[in-house]
Order: structure tokens, then C-alpha cells, then sequence
């Protein structure tokens, strides 16, 4: 394999300041180009290029400059920025130029600064699109074609590392919102899950196993902070291999196989209101899924759109967009990963064999042509220990013990076909197999689990846990079947176990998520309230927060006005809301407090309406409609959580008991809209 990076950032950036923050800009001619490591480890590209026409700064007509841009390939190993820049022998371009902090130039604000030519015409292909038109380019070993997953519908999981200062949830319900996005997507089969809270704290290192959202830049991977001169917002990355193509559609692509998002620290007010989060993260989403911009199609062909998810501009004052899919979005999803396509998806016809010693493993597969074949060592479908050049329909194998092999095939049509398993029996050992273990699971921080591994096949057995990926023997824990975890933070775990003639199996890796503990808070704080003397009362409270919660009042037997407290509690916070009760002899109409309020949501969210009111034995209506519109009831509690809203709505209550009744005001839930300003 080889693993080359992905990468697409989003920038502040308004339009009419790339002229003015442009150290110079200048008509040039592309000459050749040469790939070197820069000091920080990433590949950069060096082009040569010769000055045509300078319009600002120091460059003279005729004079030639090495133009320096991030991705390339060196020694079989290839890094790509999708943001940045390709400069092809012989291409005439406008380009915006900038230094980098080690006086090179580049290009300023990525691709942003670079126009090429037709004559004095800005090129803008907008022929019939191709599948490959919608996404990403990379060179490869096959030559420059797009980048997808070849695996939906099976999910691809995001996690989360750290949050965003500001943000709703600390960046969270962006995420959820994001994900629901691209997954929602009737006509593709993408499939996006939010998996909870991850250790892993950096977004461009090597491969780790974890699709991660790295927020306020925790490793300091972007560089400065937010709201400076070409202010980064957000960062996507990607590893793919660039030894390996997938077939869709007719059509070929490289395969990504993991992909992150880093979020900058410092980004704040207008950046975190409204739409603009959910927008961010719904468009670098889309960037891990291999789309490009949706506004940036220079000479290469297919459709062009500047109001969609994916353009490169977005309005941080006041987004309309959030987290909706736009027309050109859905096109290029539905063409990128849809749900029905002329692709066969592979299936097995022959399996492997199993046999004594050593020979050779077989299988036969039906499907879509070319197929892909990857031969493992160890339990069907634990992946952990690929054989390195075993991609054949046959393999010969020479185990020194007993081993079991199984193959996968694949043709970028879901879902790849698993064989069953070929063991390979040396000296008469028997194979080791997992017959129970113990599933994903998700811990509050600062509880407790219990893993465990049940294996059988021969005689002493032994099992040692490890933490990490299965197949990761770096880091051993301890001994038995079972293991006790307290992670701090989400953690995985794996065991091999052994038997006394040395043949061995892995588990599958157990993932334990660690969410943080969340104390309580009132959605809805109890109020004051009225009860005829002798009567129960019952005050109404709802409280959010990690369970086991614990709701308690200080108040006994009540024959006058009494004022006690409301405390809930968890493990890790408590909270308390004062409240009066007043004695009454008789029945006492009913008068709101404090009345519902209008909401805005974004398109799409629920909201919460909530009234508050005195009097004895309160009963509650919420109506959808204007006052006193009885034809759409909803809910009869003082706390109306709506539905979707996708549209403006109007809601009203009506509260009463046997001796009056009070109608609210109706009041609206309104979905976010705005304007639209530039960010890159």
C-alpha cells in the first residue's frame, strides 16, 4: 500500500481582498516541475514558470520564478492538499502570489489565486460531467482521477476530539447535524454515523483507524488562529491508496480509506451563529466524501454552482445554507455514491479449502469487472493482518503453525464479498476460534467495564489483551479471559489467544467511547405553584444530563405557603430551583407567569415551547395554529417539544381547571434564514 494524504481547507476569506493582500500578481507559463520533502515532512511541488505579463509587485515580463504548492509524489509516497493548486507544463495562468514564511512564493488563498487562461478568458469547462468531475483529483499510480469510499452502504464513523469554544454542544449537534445531511440523501447510499468522543488528538498525522472532527486544533496542525490574514476555518483531510483504483459507474477512482477534519482554535462570534457551524462542517464532511468545490471547476470539466453546500464562499454573518443540501450537492452525491448503478457488486462462487501443511488457498468471484482481491491472516473479516502481495485469486502459504486465511473481494460495488475461511493445520495443532466477546460499548468518564474474550480450539489456552487496533502488540496489558477497563478516554482493546501448540487468533478490536459526564441542567425549572389545602400537589420539572439522575425537594406536609428547593443531582454536578407554594382554601383560576416566546431554529430542528402559570390543578393544551384554532391538538404538558420545522409555524396553550381557563398568545417557530457574505 501506498498511502498518500487528502487534504481541503476552508478559508476566510472575502473576494475583494485577494487582490489587496497579493504580494504580486502576474500572466505566467508553467515550465517543469520537481517534487521535494519541505523541512516539516510534507511533500511540496516546485514549478518553474516564466512571467508573461506582471501586473503588481516585484516580478518583471520575462523574468521566471519557482512557484512552490503543497502535494506530490516522492518515492512511492504520495500527499495531496485538494485545495491546492496543480501547475501543468505549458498552462498559461492569472495568478495571485503570496510568500510562504520560508520566502517561497505560492499561490495566495490555495486555488483561490490561480486563474487559468483561454486567451484573456478565465477557462470554465462546463461540459457533460463525468463522476470524476465531481470530485477531488489526485495523481496516483494510474494517472489523476477522483477520490471516494468504495464502501457505503456499510457506515463510515466520525468521532470527536475536544470542542469548540462557543459552538452549540461544544460543536456537537453541528456534527449530528452535518452527518444527518449527507446521510439523508435519498438518491446515494452514503452513510455517516456520529460515533461519540475520541483520544486521538491529531488530524494530519500517519493513519490511526479513526474517522475523527479535531476541534480548537488541538495539536496545533493549522497554523496561527482564526481571524488573521487568509484565516483558515477548517481543515479536511484524508488517506487513500495510491496504488489501487475502485470501479463505479464505468468509471475508475483511488479508494479513501480514512479520512478527519481539523476545526481551527480562535474561531468564534459569527462563525459559530446562525448556520455558519453546521455549514463548515456539512462542507468539509463533504470534502471527506471526495467532492470538490462546487465553484471551482477550472478546465477540467463539469457542472458549476455558487450557491451550494460545497462552494467555496459562505456567508458568516448570516448563512441560509447550514447543514440543507443544495441542488448541486444532491447531483454530485447521487452521481459520486448512487444508490443503483450498472456495477455488479462481487460475490464469492468458489470458497477456499482447508488442508494439511502447506498449498494453496483458492476462491472463485462473479461481479463487475476488474475485482480486487486482499488475503488476511486470521478470523473472516478481521482485517488486522493483511499478507502483503497476496491480491490473486490463489495464494500459496507455508504457515509454521496452524493458521486460518480468509480473502475479500471487492470492485467498488457494495458490499464486498467475504470468503469463508481456509486453516492450514501444521502438525496435527488445531485452529483457535472466538466463539463470544464482548461488543462496542460507551462509558460515562470515571465508570467501569468488563471486557471479555471466550476462545476455543486445543488445550491451554491462553489469552493476552492488548490496547490499540487488533494486531497492535505495542502496547500489552494484562492476562485471562476477562479484562477491566477505566479509560479516561475512548480507548480500544483487543486479545489473542493461544493454545499450547502455538497456534493463535486475534479478536476483533473493542471499542470502549468515553463520553464526559453531563451534569444536570433544567430544560424546564419548576415554578411556583397553588394547591387547595388538604389537596396533593405535584410540581412539573423535566432536568437533562448524564443518568442515573436524582430529583429530590426539602418540603414535607404542606398546610401554608411554603417556599423549599427543587435539587437535582448526578454523579458529577448538581442544581437547585426555589419554589413557593401558596395555600389556597378554594379553587384558584388560572393566569400565565410567563408565557411562551417565539424561537428560531435552523431549518429542519425541532424547538421547545414552554409556559409557566398559577393556579390549583392546572390543565394544559398546546393547539398548532393562532389563538383559540382548536383543529391541530398537540401536547398537554407545560413543555411542547414540536416537530421538524421546515417552515414558519405558529403555536398557542390554553391552561385551566374547574374554575377559569387562560389562552396564550400564539407565538412562532421560525427557521434560520439570512444573507450571504464571502468566505473561503
Amino acid at each position: 500500500m501506498i498511502p498518500a494524504l487528502l487534504l481541503a481547507a476552508l478559508l476566510s476569506r472575502p473576494t475583494d481582498a485577494l487582490l489587496h493582500d497579493a504580494e504580486a500578481v502576474v500572466v505566467a507559463i508553467a515550465g517543469s516541475s520537481h517534487v521535494r520533502r519541505a523541512p516539516g515532512g510534507w511533500l511540496e511541488t516546485v514549478t518553474t514558470m516564466r512571467v508573461e505579463e506582471a501586473r503588481k509587485g516585484p516580478l518583471h515580463e520575462g523574468e521566471t520564478f519557482d512557484i512552490v504548492e503543497l502535494g506530490g509524489v516522492l518515492d512511492g509516497v504520495g500527499f495531496f492538499a485538494a485545495d491546492a493548486p496543480r501547475y501543468i507544463e505549458g498552462e498559461r495562468s492569472l495568478i495571485l502570489l503570496t510568500r510562504t514564511d520560508r520566502g517561497d512564493w505560492t499561490t495566495l488563498d490555495f486555488a483561490a489565486g490561480k486563474f487559468p487562461l483561454d486567451g484573456d478568458r478565465i477557462v470554465r469547462d462546463a461540459s457533460t460531467p463525468t463522476i470524476n468531475s465531481y470530485l477531488l483529483e489526485v495523481a496516483g499510480n494510474d494517472g489523476i482521477l477522483g477520490l471516494r469510499w468504495p464502501t457505503f452502504p456499510a457506515p463510515v464513523v466520525f468521532f470527536h476530539h475536544g470542542t469548540q469554544p462557543g459552538a452549540t454542544n461544544g460543536g456537537v449537534t453541528s456534527i449530528e447535524r452535518a452527518v444527518g445531511a449527507w446521510t439523508n440523501d435519498p438518491r446515494s447510499n452514503v452513510t455517516l454515523q456520529y460515533g461519540g468522543v475520541t483520544s486521538a488528538s491529531s488530524g494530519l498525522a500517519l493513519p490511526d483507524g479513526i474517522n475523527s472532527i479535531q476541534f480548537d486544533d488541538p495539536a496545533g496542525e493549522i497554523p496561527g488562529a482564526f481571524g488573521g490574514r487568509g484565516s483558515t476555518i477548517a481543515l479536511a483531510t484524508g488517506w487513500f491508496r495510491a496504488d489501487a483504483t475502485h470501479g463505479y459507474g464505468g468509471e475508475r477512482f483511488y479508494t479513501i480509506y480514512e479520512a478527519d477534519i481539523v476545526v481551527q482554535n480562535g474561531v468564534n462570534g459569527r462563525a459559530l451563529a446562525g448556520n455558519a457551524m453546521d455549514h463548515i462542517l456539512t462542507h468539509e464532511l463533504g470534502h471527506t466524501l471526495g467532492l470538490r468545490h462546487a465553484d471551482e471547476v477550472l478546465g477540467d470539466g463539469g457542472t458549476f454552482a455558487m450557491n451550494a453546500v460545497m462552494a467555496s464562499t459562505l456567508d458568516l454573518d448570516d448563512d441560509a445554507i447550514g447543514a440543507t443540501l443544495q441542488p448541486w450537492d444532491r447531483e454530485a452525491i447521487d452521481a459520486v455514491y448512487g444508490a443503483t448503478s450498472d456495477c455488479t457488486p462481487p460475490t464469492i462462487v468458489a470458497q477456499p479449502q482447508s488442508f494439511d501443511e502447506a498449498g494453496t488457498l483458492t476462491i472463485a468471484a462473479t461481479g463487475t469487472a476488474p475485482l480486487q482481491v486482499q488475503w488476511y491472516e486470521g478470523a473472516r473479516g478481521n482485517t488486522a493482518r493483511p499478507i502483503a502481495g497476496a491480491t490473486t485469486m490463489s495464494i500459496d502459504v507455508h504457515p509454521s503453525t496452524t493458521t486460518r486465511y480468509w480473502a475479500r473481494v471487492t470492485n467498488g460495488c457494495p458490499p464486498a464479498a467475504d470468503s469463508g475461511e481456509g486453516i492450514v493445520t501444521v502438525r496435527g495443532c488445531p485452529a483457535v476460534f472466538v466463539g463470544a466477546a464482548s461488543k462496542d460499548t460507551t462509558l460515562v468518564a470515571g465508570r467501569g467495564a468488563q471486557l471479555f474474550v471466550v476462545a476455543t480450539g486445543g488445550s491451554g489456552l491462553r489469552t493476552q489483551w492488548f490496547e490499540g487496533p487488533s494486531g497492535d502488540t505495542s502496547r500489552p496489558l494484562t492476562t485471562g479471559t476477562f479484562l477491566n477497563v477505566e479509560p479516561r478516554e475512548t480507548t480500544s482493546y483487543w486479545a489473542r489467544v493461544t493454545n499450547d501448540c502455538a497456534a493463535f487468533i486475534d479478536s476483533e478490536m473493542i471499542r470502549v467511547t468515553v463520553e464526559p459526564c453531563a451534569p444536570p441542567r433544567f430544560v424546564y425549572a419548576p415554578s411556583d405553584g397553588d394547591v387547595i389545602a388538604g389537596k396533593p400537589f405535584a410540581f412539573f420539572t423535566v432536568v437533562d444530563g448524564t443518568a442515573p439522575l436524582a430529583i429530590t425537594n426539602d418540603v414535607g406536609r404542606v398546610t401554608q405557603t411554603t417556599s423549599f428547593l427543587v435539587r437535582a443531582a448526578n454523579e458529577c454536578g448538581a442544581i437547585e430551583a426555589p419554589v413557593t407554594l401558596h395555600v389556597a382554601t378554594s379553587c384558584v383560576a388560572p393566569t400565565i407567569t410567563l408565557p411562551a416566546q417565539d424561537v428560531n431554529v435552523a431549518p429542519g430542528d425541532i424547538a421547545q415551547l414552554q409556559v409557566h402559570a398559577r393556579g390549583t390543578t392546572l390543565v394544559y393544551q398546546w393547539y398548532e395554529g393562532e389563538t383559540l384554532d382548536f383543529t391541530k391538538p398537540l401536547g398537554n404538558a407545560p413543555l411542547l417539544t414540536t416537530a421538524p420545522i421546515a417552515t414558519a409555524r405558529r403555536y398557542w396553550v390554553r391552561v385551566s381547571n374547574g374554575c377559569g381557563i387562560a389562552n396564550g398568545a400564539a407565538v412562532t417557530v421560525q427557521p434560520v434564514v439570512g444573507r450571504r457574505r464571502v468566505l473561503r
